[in-house]
């Protein structure tokens, strides 16, 4: 089954042969409800082992470090594939994971809080001053006055 992971992950391990590349890496996210046992400063960690990069993953890989962080996986996930065991005559289940990456982004940190979440619009600076904007002081504490001053019977004007 495909998947996309949206997370941001670290690359702790490239092991690159000719037509794949073996990666160990991590994945973080914001910690639920549910998850606040396991949850460390507010994240949840997966790690994933022995992770091949194909096709476009594999070339776009060469140009990465072990640190750097990524994002936007597309995942085949193939856990539940069952296999024969030799041992045992019978079928069997995969007890890791088994993850085939085939395209991902480079994590891009913006900003200076290091997410990659909108920024808010930089606003030009100006000293021109409108008059009609400025309340003033007294006028602010009458409008508390008159507010207080309200009972029970009075009409919402709302």
């Amino acid at each position: 089954m495909r998947v996309r992971i949206v997370d941001r992950c670290k690359i702790w391990d490239i092991e690159t042969k000719e037509n794949v590349s073996i990666v160990t890496f991590s994945c973080s996210r914001k910690a639920t409800e549910n998850d606040e046992k396991i949850a460390k400063n507010g994240y949840v960690t997966d790690y994933h082992r022995y992770v091949r990069f194909v096709g476009k993953a594999h070339k776009k890989l060469e140009n990465f470090l072990v640190g750097d962080e990524i994002t936007n996986l597309e995942v085949a996930d193939e856990t539940t594939t069952p296999y024969w065991d030799k041992n045992s005559n019978s079928i069997a289940y995969p007890k890791n994971q088994k993850l085939t990456v085939f395209d991902f982004e480079k994590y891009e940190r913006r900003g200076n809080n290091n997410t990659n979440l909108d920024t808010a619009p930089e606003v030009e600076e100006s000293n021109n001053i409108n008059n009609n904007n400025i309340v003033e002081k007294n006028s602010i504490e009458n409008s508390i006055v008159e507010a207080t001053n309200l009972s029970a019977d009075d009409e919402c004007p709302f």
